[in-house]
Protein backbone atom coordinates (compact mmCIF):
# COMPACT_ATOMS: atom_id res chain seq x y z
CA UNK A 1 0.00 0.00 0.00
CA UNK A 2 2.80 2.44 0.88
CA UNK A 3 4.61 1.66 -2.38
CA UNK A 4 1.38 2.38 -4.30
CA UNK A 5 0.91 5.66 -2.42
CA UNK A 6 4.48 6.72 -3.18
CA UNK A 7 3.97 5.86 -6.85
CA UNK A 8 1.02 8.26 -7.06
CA UNK A 9 2.64 11.13 -5.21
CA UNK A 10 4.89 13.36 -7.23
CA UNK A 11 8.44 13.17 -5.97
CA UNK A 12 11.10 15.68 -7.00
CA UNK A 13 12.36 13.54 -9.87
CA UNK A 14 8.91 13.03 -11.42
CA UNK A 15 7.82 16.61 -10.87
CA UNK A 16 10.65 18.11 -12.84
CA UNK A 17 10.00 15.78 -15.77
CA UNK A 18 6.29 16.52 -16.21
CA UNK A 19 5.46 18.46 -19.38
CA UNK A 20 2.33 18.77 -21.48
CA UNK A 21 0.29 17.07 -18.77
CA UNK A 22 -3.30 17.52 -17.59
CA UNK A 23 -4.06 19.13 -14.25
CA UNK A 24 -7.22 18.36 -12.26
CA UNK A 25 -7.91 20.74 -9.39
CA UNK A 26 -10.24 19.52 -6.66
CA UNK A 27 -12.05 16.28 -6.06
CA UNK A 28 -15.65 15.14 -6.37
CA UNK A 29 -17.46 12.00 -7.49
CA UNK A 30 -16.98 12.91 -11.17
CA UNK A 31 -13.15 12.95 -11.11
CA UNK A 32 -12.69 9.16 -11.46
CA UNK A 33 -15.03 9.25 -14.48
CA UNK A 34 -13.11 12.21 -15.95
CA UNK A 35 -9.81 10.34 -15.56
CA UNK A 36 -11.24 7.14 -17.09
CA UNK A 37 -12.69 9.04 -20.06
CA UNK A 38 -9.45 10.94 -20.70
CA UNK A 39 -7.22 7.88 -20.42
CA UNK A 40 -9.47 5.73 -22.61
CA UNK A 41 -9.58 8.36 -25.38
CA UNK A 42 -6.98 7.98 -28.15
CA UNK A 43 -6.00 11.66 -27.72
CA UNK A 44 -5.49 11.36 -23.97
CA UNK A 45 -4.25 7.86 -23.31
CA UNK A 46 -0.56 8.86 -23.17
CA UNK A 47 -1.11 12.00 -21.08
CA UNK A 48 0.09 12.22 -17.51
CA UNK A 49 -2.54 13.56 -15.12
CA UNK A 50 -1.86 15.45 -11.89
CA UNK A 51 -4.67 15.67 -9.34
CA UNK A 52 -4.46 18.37 -6.64
CA UNK A 53 -6.92 17.76 -3.82
CA UNK A 54 -7.21 18.60 -0.15
CA UNK A 55 -7.29 14.96 0.96
CA UNK A 56 -5.07 13.17 3.47
CA UNK A 57 -4.50 10.16 1.21
CA UNK A 58 -4.66 9.67 -2.55
CA UNK A 59 -8.22 8.57 -3.44
CA UNK A 60 -8.72 4.81 -3.82
CA UNK A 61 -10.17 5.39 -7.30
CA UNK A 62 -6.77 6.58 -8.49
CA UNK A 63 -5.09 3.48 -7.10
CA UNK A 64 -7.50 1.22 -8.98
CA UNK A 65 -6.70 2.64 -12.43
CA UNK A 66 -5.31 0.31 -15.06
CA UNK A 67 -1.57 -0.21 -15.23
CA UNK A 68 0.31 2.24 -17.41
CA UNK A 69 -1.91 5.22 -16.58
CA UNK A 70 0.26 8.02 -15.16
CA UNK A 71 -1.83 9.73 -12.50
CA UNK A 72 -0.05 11.65 -9.77
CA UNK A 73 -1.50 13.11 -6.59
CA UNK A 74 -0.55 16.40 -4.94
CA UNK A 75 -2.00 16.86 -1.47
CA UNK A 76 -3.28 20.33 -0.53
CA UNK A 77 -5.31 23.39 -1.45
CA UNK A 78 -5.36 23.87 -5.24
CA UNK A 79 -5.94 27.63 -4.86
CA UNK A 80 -2.42 28.08 -3.44
CA UNK A 81 0.27 29.16 -5.93
CA UNK A 82 2.94 26.93 -4.36
CA UNK A 83 0.85 23.80 -4.90
CA UNK A 84 0.16 24.78 -8.49
CA UNK A 85 3.92 25.24 -8.89
CA UNK A 86 4.50 21.75 -7.44
CA UNK A 87 2.07 20.38 -10.02
CA UNK A 88 4.03 22.23 -12.75
CA UNK A 89 1.06 24.28 -13.91
CA UNK A 90 3.37 26.33 -16.16
CA UNK A 91 4.16 23.17 -18.14
CA UNK A 92 0.60 21.76 -18.27
CA UNK A 93 -1.46 21.89 -21.45
CA UNK A 94 -4.89 21.58 -19.85
CA UNK A 95 -6.46 22.35 -16.48
CA UNK A 96 -9.79 21.05 -15.23
CA UNK A 97 -11.24 22.67 -12.11
CA UNK A 98 -14.08 20.73 -10.46
CA UNK A 99 -16.55 21.82 -7.80
CA UNK A 100 -14.57 20.45 -4.87
CA UNK A 101 -16.42 18.36 -2.27
CA UNK A 102 -13.49 17.42 -0.03
CA UNK A 103 -14.53 19.95 2.63
CA UNK A 104 -17.92 20.94 4.04
CA UNK A 105 -18.76 24.06 2.04
CA UNK A 106 -21.80 25.62 0.45
CA UNK A 107 -22.29 25.80 -3.32
CA UNK A 108 -21.41 29.52 -3.42
CA UNK A 109 -18.13 28.86 -1.60
CA UNK A 110 -17.30 25.98 -3.97
CA UNK A 111 -17.89 28.22 -6.97
CA UNK A 112 -15.82 31.00 -5.37
CA UNK A 113 -12.90 28.58 -4.96
CA UNK A 114 -13.29 27.52 -8.60
CA UNK A 115 -13.08 31.18 -9.67
CA UNK A 116 -10.08 31.79 -7.39
CA UNK A 117 -8.24 28.73 -8.77
CA UNK A 118 -9.05 29.79 -12.35
CA UNK A 119 -7.67 33.28 -11.74
CA UNK A 120 -4.49 31.84 -10.23
CA UNK A 121 -3.99 29.28 -13.02
CA UNK A 122 -4.54 31.83 -15.78
CA UNK A 123 -2.17 34.29 -14.08
CA UNK A 124 0.55 31.66 -13.69
CA UNK A 125 0.08 30.12 -17.15
CA UNK A 126 -1.84 32.38 -19.55
CA UNK A 127 -1.68 29.95 -22.49
CA UNK A 128 -3.24 26.99 -20.71
CA UNK A 129 -6.62 25.66 -21.86
CA UNK A 130 -8.91 25.62 -18.81
CA UNK A 131 -12.23 23.88 -18.23
CA UNK A 132 -14.17 24.71 -15.06
CA UNK A 133 -17.22 23.19 -13.40
CA UNK A 134 -19.70 25.55 -11.77
CA UNK A 135 -22.70 24.84 -9.62
CA UNK A 136 -24.42 28.17 -10.38
CA UNK A 137 -24.49 29.74 -13.87
CA UNK A 138 -24.54 33.23 -12.28
CA UNK A 139 -20.81 32.83 -11.54
CA UNK A 140 -19.86 32.26 -15.19
CA UNK A 141 -18.99 35.93 -15.97
CA UNK A 142 -16.21 35.77 -13.37
CA UNK A 143 -14.65 32.77 -15.11
CA UNK A 144 -15.04 34.31 -18.56
CA UNK A 145 -13.33 37.49 -17.33
CA UNK A 146 -10.43 35.31 -16.12
CA UNK A 147 -10.04 33.86 -19.61
CA UNK A 148 -11.46 30.39 -19.02
CA UNK A 149 -12.20 28.63 -22.31
CA UNK A 150 -14.92 26.20 -21.18
CA UNK A 151 -17.50 26.48 -18.38
CA UNK A 152 -19.73 23.53 -17.54
CA UNK A 153 -22.70 23.74 -15.17
CA UNK A 154 -23.14 20.04 -14.44
CA UNK A 155 -26.63 20.34 -12.96
CA UNK A 156 -27.86 22.03 -16.15
CA UNK A 157 -26.30 19.35 -18.34
CA UNK A 158 -28.06 16.67 -16.30
CA UNK A 159 -31.32 18.61 -16.46
CA UNK A 160 -31.11 18.91 -20.25
CA UNK A 161 -30.40 15.20 -20.50
CA UNK A 162 -33.45 14.34 -18.35
CA UNK A 163 -35.73 16.68 -20.33
CA UNK A 164 -34.60 15.16 -23.65
CA UNK A 165 -35.22 11.67 -22.27
CA UNK A 166 -38.76 12.67 -21.26
CA UNK A 167 -39.53 14.30 -24.62
CA UNK A 168 -37.84 11.79 -26.95
CA UNK A 169 -37.71 8.22 -25.70
CA UNK A 170 -34.47 6.42 -26.55
CA UNK A 171 -32.47 9.55 -27.33
CA UNK A 172 -30.40 9.21 -24.15
CA UNK A 173 -28.83 6.06 -25.60
CA UNK A 174 -27.56 8.16 -28.52
CA UNK A 175 -26.18 10.82 -26.15
CA UNK A 176 -24.54 8.19 -23.96
CA UNK A 177 -22.89 6.50 -26.92
CA UNK A 178 -21.51 9.80 -28.23
CA UNK A 179 -20.23 10.96 -24.84
CA UNK A 180 -18.76 7.68 -23.54
CA UNK A 181 -15.35 6.62 -24.90
CA UNK A 182 -15.85 2.99 -23.97
CA UNK A 183 -18.92 2.17 -26.07
CA UNK A 184 -19.59 2.61 -29.77
CA UNK A 185 -18.85 5.90 -31.52
CA UNK A 186 -17.75 9.09 -29.83
CA UNK A 187 -17.21 12.75 -30.60
CA UNK A 188 -13.76 14.05 -31.41
CA UNK A 189 -12.20 17.13 -32.94
CA UNK A 190 -10.14 16.65 -36.11
CA UNK A 191 -8.40 19.21 -38.30
CA UNK A 192 -10.12 20.04 -41.58
CA UNK A 193 -7.87 19.70 -44.61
Amino acid sequence: VNRLKRRMEIDDMDRFQLNNHLLICGWNRLVPLIIREITSSPSGEDSAIVVIADLEEPPAEIASLKAGVSVYFVRGDYTKPELLENARVKHARLAIIVADTTQQRGDQDRDARTVLAALMIERMCPGIYTVAELLNRDNEPHLRAAGIEEVIVTSEVGGHHLAMAALHSGITEVFSELLDNKVGKNLSKVPVE
